[in-house]
């Protein structure tokens, strides 16, 4: 390539991304013009389209990544194609380390690709590697690189991602295996959850289902950490308010008697702040403690807190009442 078209060139490439960049186009527009400037020769492999286009997502994506998988297929069978733009070549000549796998899997499992995270895989990446990020500044003003907490798991259960979390499990990943770490408490400990946590957190049902098909414990919230009490899955489902997972685990044997006793049943659906977790709660007629209506009062929720009231006031009149007859049939005899 002489120098005219090496010129030529990077004007359609700064074209290119100017096109894409264009606030005030819509997205078909964007397309149309990529494809014509791809046909006069623009570059659409470069790092500064790919972020671009991962940044816009919808139909500029999926134009990218097509490209960049016709281009680098042929190297590896279109397994890592268009992931990561700066393992490119290290891909292409196959000299990718242990970490670059690692790497790799991390970045398709979030993209919800489960046929590359399946066969970057059998390529030898480690379903259990943690994943590091680097959005933390250490002391000397640098980026510093620490674990997320999650690993592979229990991050497809907070996302969401049903078919990846049963190909995990199926590659190997335990259905009980916790994260890494994901808070420091004070003493030192860090909070270890487990994928039933994580997915009842997130209040995906069928994953939740799923999930305990496979044998996952319904005991088993947060192992470790700032929680030294019995935390469970059922915690966080009523905390976050998902009730129709509270009804699963119930019906699955989750007991309502087995939770974390700083946490009790209708403290942790008062923290909700949805009547509907309350009112679900009394139906399967679990005690009210004055404690609870302060709780309700202090996070003013009126309307929880009335409820809880007049629910004490009527187990209070139920258990004066059974104690009358206790009473009175003592007496007769």
């Amino acid at each position: 390539m002489d120098d005219k078209q090496e010129e030529n060139k990077k004007k359609l490439n700064k074209q290119f991304l100017k096109v894409m960049q264009d606030k005030d186009a819509s997205e078909e527009v964007k397309c149309k013009r990529m494809v014509y400037l791809m046909r006069l020769g623009a570059d659409a492999t470069n790092k500064d389209v790919f972020y671009e286009a991962r940044k816009q997502g919808g139909k500029v994506f999926e134009i990218i990544k097509e490209v960049l998988m016709d281009e680098f297929s042929k190297n590896l069978d279109g397994v890592m194609a268009g992931l990561e733009v700066e393992n490119f070549s290290k891909i292409k000549n196959k000299e990718y380390s242990q970490d670059d796998l690692n790497h790799e899997l991390w970045n398709v499992v979030k993209a919800d690709d489960v046929k590359r995270a399946k066969d970057i895989i059998d390529m030898g990446a480690d379903i259990r590697a943690p994943e590091y990020v680097s959005d933390v500044y250490d002391y000397d003003g640098g980026l510093c690189e620490y674990p997320s907490g999650h690993n592979l798991l229990t991050y497809a259960c907070i996302e969401g991602q049903k078919e990846m979390a049963e190909m995990l499990i199926e590659k190997g990943l335990g259905v009980n295996e916790v994260s890494y770490g994901i808070n420091v408490s004070q003493n030192g400990n860090e909070d270890m959850e487990s994928p039933l946590y994580c997915a009842c957190a997130s209040g995906n049902v069928e994953i939740v289902k799923m999930l305990i098909d496979k044998g996952a414990d319904l005991g088993k919230g947060i192992v470790f950490g700032q929680y030294d009490g019995n935390r469970t899955p059922l915690n966080i489902a009523l905390e976050e308010g998902h009730i129709e997972v509270v009804k699963v685990l119930l019906e699955k044997g989750a007991d309502l008697e087995n939770m974390d006793e700083d946490n009790p049943p209708m403290y942790s659906a008062i923290w909700s702040g949805k009547k509907e977790m309350v009112e679900f709660l009394l139906e399967q007629g679990v005690e009210v403690l004055a404690n609870d209506v302060k709780f309700a009062e202090r996070r003013d929720f009126v309307e929880i807190a009335e409820i809880l009231e007049n629910a004490r006031k009527k187990q209070k009149e139920e258990l004066l009442s059974e104690v009358n007859n206790m009473v009175s049939q003592n007496n007769g005899r």
